[in-house]
C-alpha cells in the first residue's frame, strides 16, 4: 500500500475513512483531509492479502510505515508516522496496486492529530465541559435565590386567601331604618 499526493478528484474525509478493494484486490483512492487538523499518524486496518501474504507499505507524507498485528477482526494494521503528515485540507491518495489484496474487502483508516493539536483540543473540550457545569450551577443558585426572595415578599397562601375574601365582600356599615332601601322580596318577608 502506498500513500502519496497525486492530482485528481478527491473525496473529503474527517479523521476516519473507509474504502474497498476492487474485484481484483487492488485500487487507488483519492481523499482530502477535511478534519480541521493535521494528521501526524495514520492507522490503516487491512484485510488479508492474497498469495504469499507479504505486506509492504510506504508513503511520502510519512517517513515511517510499520506492519502491526490486526485489530477488530482485521488481518493487520499499517501504521504510518513521522514526516510532515497530512495537513488540514491536504490531498492524498491510497494505492493498493492492481491486485494482491482480498477482492471487494473493506479497509478502515483512522488519523491521529499531532500531539500538540490533540492536547489543545482536549483542554478546550475540558474547558467547555467545566464551563457548562459551572453555568448550570450558577443558574441553579440564581433560581434558588429568586425563590427565596419571592417566599420572603409574598404573603402566606392561607393569609392571602383570607385577605382576598374579606376585601371582596362589601357590607353596609349601618342597617337602614326604613324599609324603602330593602328589596321588594325582603319587604314582603318582613311584613
Amino acid at each position: 500500500m502506498i500513500i502519496h499526493d497525486p492530482p485528481g478528484s478527491y473525496t473529503d474525509v474527517g479523521s476516519s475513512l473507509s474504502f474497498m478493494s476492487d474485484d481484483f484486490g487492488g485500487g487507488a483512492f483519492l481523499f482530502t483531509n477535511d478534519s480541521g487538523i493535521t494528521w501526524s499518524t495514520l492507522s490503516v486496518f487491512v484485510p488479508p492479502p492474497t498469495g504469499d501474504g507479504e505486506i509492504s507499505c510506504a508513503g511520502s507524507p510519512f517517513t515511517s510505515c510499520t506492519v502491526e498485528p490486526g485489530q477488530d477482526g482485521f488481518f493487520a494494521t499499517l501504521f504510518f508516522s513521522g514526516g510532515p503528515g497530512i495537513p488540514n485540507l491536504g490531498s492524498f491518495s491510497i494505492d493498493l496496486g492492481s491486485f494482491g489484496w482480498t477482492p471487494d474487502a473493506t479497509f478502515q483508516a483512522y488519523a491521529n492529530p499531532e500531539p500538540g493539536t490533540f492536547w489543545l483540543q482536549h483542554l478546550t473540550t475540558q474547558h467547555h465541559r467545566e464551563r457548562r457545569g459551572l453555568n448550570a450551577q450558577l443558574r441553579n443558585l440564581r433560581f434558588a435565590r429568586a425563590a427565596a426572595v419571592l417566599r420572603a415578599i409574598r404573603p402566606k397562601p392561607r393569609a392571602s386567601a383570607c385577605f382576598s375574601k374579606t376585601a371582596s365582600r362589601t357590607r353596609p356599615a349601618v342597617v337602614p331604618s326604613d324599609l324603602s332601601s330593602i328589596s321588594p322580596k325582603a319587604r314582603v318577608a318582613s311584613n
